[in-house]
């Protein structure tokens, strides 16, 4: 299968489109991707392992074509030199029938339009080619004026996509990727829009600024106004160098104008890369141990990479370029006109110029120390003070411009007219509604550090609860909650890390919210996750008059890396909640869990000494109790559980039988290992997620076995500690033995403890054969 991937974008953009690339190609290594990118950008095949495959323009296209039909590399670059933005001329006239005739003589299973923002070379070149499947974004007022009016223009003859998703101004833009691909794979939908991954990653070497090397890479590659000011990156590398840091000054294409006030001494080094220099910037950024940029394919390439970097953000697109996965602290403005996709009503960008030096000079001390939650700083705009309010007085300043309109400022007008009369688009904090219920998050952390990550994950909503709590229970909580000044964090310190379950009854005893939102440390929501969360909560079906009032809901848990065995490891425990449809469940999972408190006390709230199952408990009783439980898979927590070798998934499946005590409390009597009960509820636990994938379009496939042999490990390791339990508690003693097995059993360990070992032995032999004419116990 061969399918043309159409991104004539920019270098950071097709870093932020390799991570799902990346994921389809691990999933289906039978598909060949041809990535088409504007001239100069295939310099990212040297990243991620692609040939690049240069149409010769002198020949005919039909034997280029045929040319590029022999290339058999899984991941083929092809740019091509047509730009949406140069000016018409006969040379680009000829170059677009020379593109046209070569698409049409190419076979494509599929075309896809990798643009959120759509221009007039992608649309143009997902029509001509002839594949069964063309999929891309909905048009919108970010694509091309010009395109817009063609479209129109044409109406029904106009070229159109067999397949179109809406796009989002605000919804991250690796997410939006991953959409488009899940169309041709739906396994990519299930999982997190994954991070890509450098082929030279980051080690950690030390975090104090005395012997740090720090990159500093002021560039922009485009508006100057874009750039947050020179001198204040000098005072930061001024301030960094005073305490023994190493500063190097990053220089890639396009950014000499950028470094111009700079002085040419050894005070002020420079690494200087070109445009094939792509590896050597990896390799640079893998030696590094902090990096500082703009919003750029700098701060994209670092997060492939890991090392860990401050990337300094205006307000432009909110959190839509954010980086996916990586050590990348956003430093970022609020302000009142922000999603203007760039194009400013002022001469200065306030949203950039006007970030304080001090904030990003704390934010550099925190990430060195690991803290990698993203920063988010209030600017003004010039309208700030005026009488009739700073919205107001924006649009005023909008209509202004429209009355002298003119050609050269129609596209910038049109998208900033589409965004201020959106009123979802303005900041959450002039969208708030008056209803919106107290949240109290609760994290039970057993891993201090990881649980960064999720506390980062909730700051970074782009909509902020405005009346939260977040409750932090474990052994480092204080000195946590100092780290995290920004959010609301309740520390509950203990004095030894306890069971999940107990964890969370003490966190539940101070919370206060209406909801509780139960998420694990190595859980990561959604950047959308709380504004998605308001949404269903106005609507009718959980409404507090529904009858059964919904009394939890259950979150899609994608694993956060990608990995086969990650993934093979969701798919065979967390199986019920990686599928994208909406509806009632028996019980949900607590890694990431909204539950109504009023459910959560009416039913009890969690056994706290259960080691593990507590959530499925929970929710049964929750249900039993007369609620409802939901599964909403448009909220999204990515879990990154970190499963993902064979080994780690084996253990991780041996551990979960320690709960054998839960699990044998039906059958409640003395009983050898019975591996008939094991044999045959493996079985059983497949056939019942082969029947639920089923029922949701899924095939499980060559991944049976894996799955089948993962739940013969639960099942025997729950068979071995039931028998530990039962022989350290001397509970073989005292209860009841209803089986010949068990007869014979008890004998063999009664014998065993007076010191008849051999003879014990054998009797427990036996007793195992015995077990074989018993029915399954469990």
């Amino acid at each position: 299968m061969r399918i043309l991937l159409s991104k004539p974008d920019a270098l950071g953009d097709q870093l932020i489109a390799a991570g799902a690339v990346q994921a389809l190609r691990t999933l289906r290594p039978d598909i060949q991707i041809v990535w088409h990118v504007r001239r100069g950008m295939e310099v990212v095949a040297s990243l991620l392992g692609g040939d690049v495959f240069a149409p010769q323009t002198d020949q005919p296209p039909e034997s280029e074509a045929t040319r590029l039909a022999q290339t058999a590399a899984p991941l083929v670059f092809l740019p091509y030199p047509l730009s949406s933005y140069e000016p018409w001329s006969d040379d680009v006239g000829r170059r677009v029938k020379w593109w046209a005739a070569f698409l049409q003589a190419t076979r494509w299973d599929a075309a896809i339009l990798g643009l959120v923002n759509r221009t007039w070379v992608g649309d143009l070149t997902v029509a001509l080619a002839p594949a069964s499947q063309q999929i891309g974004f909905a048009a919108s007022a970010a694509r091309q004026p010009l395109v817009n009016e063609a479209h129109a223009l044409v109406s029904a003859g106009a070229p159109v996509f067999t397949t179109t998703l809406e796009p989002s101004w605000t919804r991250s833009e690796s997410d939006q990727l991953r959409d488009l691909l899940a169309v041709l794979e739906p396994r990519l939908a299930t999982g997190a829009a994954a991070a890509w991954r450098a082929p030279v990653s980051w080690e950690p070497r030390t975090s104090a600024p005395s012997t740090a090397h720090v990159l500093i890479a002021p560039g922009v590659g485009g508006d100057p106004r874009r750039a947050w000011p020179l001198g204040n990156f000098r005072a930061v590398a001024d301030g960094l160098r005073s305490r023994g840091a190493r500063v190097t000054w990053v220089e890639g294409p396009g950014d000499s104008p950028y470094l111009a006030g700079l002085p040419a001494d050894d005070q002020h080094p420079r690494a200087v890369f070109g445009p094939t220099d792509l590896p050597k910037l990896n390799a640079a950024f893998a030696g590094a141990d902090l990096v500082i940029c703009h919003d750029t394919a700098y701060a994209h390439l670092a997060a492939g990479i890991g090392v860990p970097t401050v990337a300094i953000y205006g307000a432009g697109q909110v959190s839509r370029f954010h980086p996916t996965g990586g050590r990348v602290k956003v430093v970022q403005s609020r302000i009142a006109c922000a999603g203007c996709q760039w194009h400013c009503l002022f001469e200065r960008l306030h949203c950039v110029a006007d970030i304080p030096l001090a904030t990003v000079e704390s934010a550099v001390e925190h990430m060195l120390r690991g803290d990698a939650s993203p920063v988010f700083v209030d600017v003004r705009t010039p309208f700030a003070d005026a009488p009739e309010g700073e919205l107001l007085a924006l649009r005023h300043r909008l209509q202004q411009e429209i009355l002298t309109l003119n050609a050269d400022r129609f596209a910038r007008l049109q998208i900033i007219q589409s965004l201020l009369a959106q009123p979802k688009l303005q900041p959450a904090s002039l969208q708030r509604p008056e209803t919106e219920p107290r949240l109290s998050v609760i994290i039970p952390m057993g891993r201090p550090d990881r649980v960064a990550a999720t506390l980062a994950s909730l700051a970074a909503q782009q909509r902020v609860p405005a009346n939260w709590e977040i409750i932090l229970v474990g052994v480092e909580a204080a000195a946590v909650a100092r780290a995290h000044p920004h959010l609301p964090v309740v520390p509950v310190v203990l004095s030894a890390n306890q069971l999940p379950p107990r964890t969370r009854c003490l966190g539940v005893e101070k919370a206060t919210g209406e909801w509780y939102l139960f998420i694990d440390d190595d859980v990561e929501l959604a950047t959308d996750c709380y504004a998605r969360l308001l949404d269903l909560l106005a609507s009718p079906m959980f409404s507090p008059a529904a009858n059964p009032r919904v009394g939890a809901i259950g979150l899609r848990l994608p694993g956060k890396s990608g990995r086969f065995f990650e993934r093979l490891t969701d798919i065979s425990n967390f199986w019920a909640q990686q599928h994208s449809a909406a509806e009632d469940r028996d019980w949900l999972y607590s890694a990431a869990v909204f539950v109504l408190a009023e459910a959560y006390h009416r039913s009890g709230g969690f056994n706290p000494d259960l080691p593990n199952g507590e959530d499925v408990d929970l929710t049964r009783r929750i249900v039993g109790a007369g609620y409802r439980l939901r599964y909403e898979p448009s909220l999204v927590a990515r879990h990154d559980h970190r499963r993902d070798t064979l080994l780690s998934m084996w253990r991780y499946f041996w551990k979960n039988g320690n709960a054998a005590q839960y699990f044998f409390a039906a059958q409640a009597g003395a009983c050898p290992f019975s591996v008939k009960t094991a044999w045959l509820k493996s079985w059983s636990d497949l056939r019942m997620n082969m029947a639920f994938q089923r029922a949701r379009g899924v095939q499980l496939g060559l991944r049976t076995p894996l799955i089948w042999l993962n739940y013969l490990i639960v099942e025997a390791s729950l068979e071995q500690h039931w028998q530990e339990y039962l022989h350290r508690s001397g509970r073989y003693r005292e209860l009841p033995a209803r089986a010949r097995s068990d007869v014979t059993y008890v004998q063999a360990l009664t014998g065993w403890d007076a010191g008849r070992r051999v003879r014990g032995a054998c009797r427990y032999a036996l007793a195992v054969l015995q077990d074989f004419a018993n029915p399954v116990r469990r």
